[in-house]
This record gives C-alpha cells, structure tokens and sequence, in this order.
C-alpha cells in the first residue's frame, strides 16, 4: 500500500495562559484518518536535585492508584552520588498531574540483589492482580561484583501494590532477566535491548488472552542492531510473566540519525476499526542538534498504524516519525526542550477516548527540559546521547497537556 503523509503546522497564541498551543496534523494511509496533535506546555511537576531525572512513567487516576497520578522513574538512590550500584525505582504522586507531586519515595533497590548493576525505565502494568515493573538493566561483570558489563536485558519487579514490590525470580543466586538477547540469532558483543521499552495489556483490547502481554523493544545485537523493533508477548495475566513468543518483527521501525530509535509509547483505545485493524500508538519524538547538546528538543512524533494488530493478525507494523511543534516549558530558537518525553497512560498502557465524535483522547506528557549536558560538546558531533548534568540542581520533570483528534 502507498503510504501519503501530509502534515500542516499551525501555532495559536493563548491569551489565558503562559504558552503557546502548537498544533499540526498527518494522514495516516493504513488507517484512513487525519490525526491532529494539540500541544500546551503546563509547568514544572517535580524538581528533584542531584538525581537522574528522565525516562518517565506516569499512570492516569483510577481506583488502583487511589484516583491520583502515579509517576515512576528510576535513579541515583542519594542526590549527587552517581554509583550505578545504589540506584532506585522513585514513586512520587499528585492529585491532579501538574503539580503537588509528592517527596519521591523509593520501592525498590538494584542493591537489593546481587549482581544488578545499573537500571534505567520503571515501565509499569497491572495483571487484574498484581503489578509488574519491568527496567532495562546491566549486570556485574563478574555476575555478583565490578564493573558494569553488556549485554542490557530487561528484569522485572511484582507486587500487589506498587510500594509492596519485590524482584521476581530473586531467589536464586542472583536477579535473573525476564528478557535477553537470542543467542540463536544475535551477535554476542554489544549493548543488547535498549532503554526505550515499553509494555502494554492487550486483555481488554483485543490481545490474545493467553497471552496478554504486549513488549515492543530494541535487540542492539540482532543482525547488528540498527532500530529493529520486536513485539513479545508474554502471558498468562495472573500468572508469571514468562516470555512467551514473538508477535513480530519489524525491520523499519521509526528511526533516523538525528532522532534514534523511537518506540510505540501509548496506544490509543477505541481509535476507529480497532476490531480489524488493531490499535494505532504515538510516542513524542525528540532530537540532539550536533554542537548545541546541552538540551534535546521534541521535534514531532513517531506514528505507529498498528503496533498492536487486533488478536494476532500479521499486519504491517512500520513507523514513522513525523515534524511538528510540540509545547515545551522552555524552548530556544531550536525548539521546545525536551528529554526523554513520556505520555501518561492507564494501568494497561492506553489512553481511552473521551467518546463522540471526532475520536479525541488527552492526557499529560512528562519530560526533562532543563540543561542535560554540561556544554555544548557532550555526547560528541554525533550526539551519542550522554547526560552529564544530571547532579545539577536544575533536574527536573516538567508537563505539557497534548490532545491527539482522529477525523
């Protein structure tokens, strides 16, 4: 099928607020729809000094979080200390998403195990019985002491409430991962999955019950990594979470040099033909400009028609990442500044629609728009995405509410 995308760039002064709301529009070909994506930067959220503040993961009100937002971040455990062997998974929460987050309390230690090293994402769902919090993470050389050594896998943390979480498969003499490279097909040097992973329950939207859980991620080491993405999945819902089998395999995920890999981060539910079709995801997408790298600036988004095809139909799972304006709390003339941006979801990883027509669904992105890197030449020419001003105290999460409207 040809693929047109046409996209158009509208910027509107809001006379009742701080920001500007940016605005720009796509088609998508797969689905028949235009889609239009409304951005207007909110305010700071949460200033935590001396720590590691991006990679975020915020969970929308419901009964299961006590009806706030519940947002969920890993870091260094003691402000200004960067041992990646005392790190954390932070819960700070709010009533209502822009501000009074509380003094973020940890739930859980990598020192609490033996032999993991440093972890990144805190990427949450819920089974209908318990949470699982899955990080990307390195071990120990050695397996239970020295340096930190690849490849990356992916571990995972159970509970039946987010501050009663424990380390699944911790009994054995060390963390094992729920999920690492192939050896059947990937090299063995090299970085293995990458930090972008995400994590959906289909139960409720046409996955395939015994089954349930969707993974889209990045195998660095699969035929010498590139922006190969994988669906997993992984099931039964209630049970432990073993890797069940693959979905698909998609060998033109989003992916340029200036923006990197960028993978499904919220599905839309209830988008139009869901139930044939399956349902379309959005992730924020961001960019390093080579020379100016002490911010990352949000430049548009990845698209993705289908990342979750309707039970397990082999459709097209290609995305694309599009240009346009997306709302930050600061910007320069390159932009609005933005690390790490992160939609807001519910307990499955969805957003609902809010119902009538046209299909509109709204919630809160979270991001990191103060300075990352302490000048302009971190990370290098080619931007290789180091972030050296984390013991700033300057760190931060800030908020911008987007609508995404489907006609």
């Amino acid at each position: 099928m040809t693929r047109i995308w046409l996209f158009a760039i509208l910027s509107v002064a809001c006379s009742s607020a701080a920001f500007a709301t940016q605005s720009f529009q796509f088609y998508s070909a797969e689905r028949g729809h235009y889609y239009t994506v409304t951005s207007t930067a909110v305010g700071t959220a949460l200033t935590f000094p001396g720590h590691w503040t991006y990679e975020p993961s915020v969970i929308t009100p419901s009964s299961l979080t006590g009806g706030n937002y519940v947002l969920l971040f890993t870091a260094n455990r003691v402000a200004g200390n960067g041992n990646v062997n005392d790190e954390a998974i932070f819960m700070s929460t709010s009533p209502n998403g822009t501000s009074n987050f509380s003094t973020p309390q940890i739930l859980l230690r990598n020192s609490g195990v033996t032999n993991l090293c440093d972890m990144v994402d805190a990427r949450p769902i819920f089974d209908g019985s318990n949470w699982h919090v899955y990080v990307q993470a390195v071990p120990f050389a050695s397996g239970t002491s020295g340096a930190c050594a690849a490849p990356n896998a992916i571990y995972e943390a159970t509970g039946p409430s987010l501050t009663s979480l424990s380390w699944t498969y911790a009994n054995y003499p060390y963390l094992q991962p729920l999920l690492t490279i192939n050896p059947s097909h990937d090299n063995q040097t090299g970085p293995g999955i990458g930090e972008g992973m995400q994590w959906f329950n289909t139960t409720n939207y046409g996955g395939p019950w015994y089954q349930p859980y969707l993974i889209t991620y990045n195998d660095w080491n699969f035929n010498g990594g590139g922006g190969t993405m994988f669906g997993g999945l992984f099931g039964p819902a209630g049970g432990c979470c073993q890797f069940g089998s693959w979905w698909y395999t998609d060998y033109s995920t989003a992916y340029n040099s200036t923006d990197g890999a960028k993978y499904p981060d919220v599905m839309l539910a209830g988008a139009a033909s869901w139930n044939s079709i399956g349902i379309p995801s959005l992730t924020v997408s961001e960019k390093c400009i080579p020379g100016q790298a002490k911010y990352n600036y949000m430049d548009g988004v990845a698209f993705y028609p289908n990342p979750a095809p309707f039970q397990t139909q082999s459709i097209s799972q290609v995305g694309y990442i599009l240009p346009g304006p997306i709302e930050s709390v600061t910007s320069d003339s390159n932009g609005g500044h933005g690390f790490r941006p992160r939609f807001a979801r519910d307990a499955n990883g969805y957003i609902p629609a809010s119902g009538g027509y046209p299909n509109t669904w709204s919630t809160y992105l979270y991001y990191n728009d103060s300075q990352i890197n302490v000048n302009n030449s971190d990370g290098g020419s080619d931007c290789s995405g180091s972030y050296t001003n984390w013991g700033s105290s300057q760190q931060r999460f800030s908020v911008t509410q987007v609508t995404i409207t489907e006609n």
